[in-house]
């Protein structure tokens, strides 16, 4: 997937998977099933009660998935780029 997916925030159970959760979720639905999760994140946070800790984590999770929304971000517009300007070019 990316750079930010070699690691994981809270463990590391979906390391040992070939396809991660966050990759099925940009698959089947792009930048937009990546939203979702930080929003998902975003609000756990808001309603958790179990502590600073878990809403710590919960940030961090939060944060992570950015950073692989912002690498998909990159690599898309780096396609669109290329195709461009290999339409350019015919």
């Amino acid at each position: 997937m990316t750079q930010a997916n070699t690691e994981q925030v809270g463990g590391s159970h979906y390391l040992k998977r070939k396809l991660q959760p966050l990759e099925i979720t940009y698959q089947n639905y792009g930048l937009l099933g990546l939203e979702a999760v930080v929003c998902c994140k975003v609000n756990k946070y808001l309603r958790d009660k179990d502590g600073l800790e878990k809403k710590w984590e919960d940030v961090r999770k939060a944060q992570h998935i950015l950073r692989i929304f912002e690498d998909k971000i990159l690599e898309e517009m780096q396609a669109a780029k290329k195709k461009e300007s290999m339409e350019r070019n015919r």
